[in-house]
């Protein structure tokens, strides 16, 4: 599943290719991207498609099809997105407070030291997925190391925001503690 994560990663692999010094360099690069791209070519093309949709919409409201509207275009590419078994991901009240916290943070991007029970369970709801991420050999490192890295997918980072924006605002509840009590 295409994560947020992973666009973040090629980002950054197209950053490293176009300051690799030799040819060689930007060869492993290449490679590495093109290992990372491969399983998501499905869905690149689909929301390209999609952006394609939405770009015809604008640039000419008269042409819609059928009455389609930019709202219609990310419901059908959310629905597509979504992981299978898991339309509705927005009921994160159910999750445990550690659960909630790693999800937090996992969706930021601090995806290292968490709990293996709490990773196994997230991951059977649908809510993260795992990523074996192969880093290309470096000077300092000549081999190619395997890091275990987890993504929030993203229609479940969506929702994610979304909910955490429903919820009350920490420090007014802190305050509104603090003058209640005599």
């Amino acid at each position: 599943m295409l994560t947020l994560a992973t666009l973040h990663h090629l980002i950054d692999l197209r950053a490293r290719a176009r300051s690799a010094v030799t040819l060689g360099d930007q060869l492993v690069l290449g490679q590495h991207a093109a290992e990372q791209i491969g399983p998501h070519v499905d869905e690149l093309l689909a929301i390209a498609a999609a952006l394609e949709r939405i770009r015809t919409l604008c640039r000419y409201p008269s042409s819609a099809h059928h009455g389609e509207t930019v709202l219609d275009i990310l419901d059908e590419l959310y629905a597509r997105q979504a992981p299978a078994g898991r339309r509705d991901v927005t009921d994160f009240s159910k999750l445990t407070r550690a659960q909630r916290c790693v999800l937090g943070c996992i969706a930021i991007g601090q995806d290292g030291y968490h709990n293996d029970r709490t990773l196994a369970k997230l991951e059977a709801l649908g809510l993260i997925v795992r990523r074996d991420e192969v880093l290309p050999p470096t000077r300092q490192c000549r081999f190619p190391m395997t890091v275990r890295r987890w993504d929030v997918p993203t229609p479940v980072h969506i929702a994610w925001c979304e909910w955490c924006s429903r919820q009350p605002d920490v420090i007014a509840e802190v305050e509104q503690d603090g003058k209640e009590q005599p």
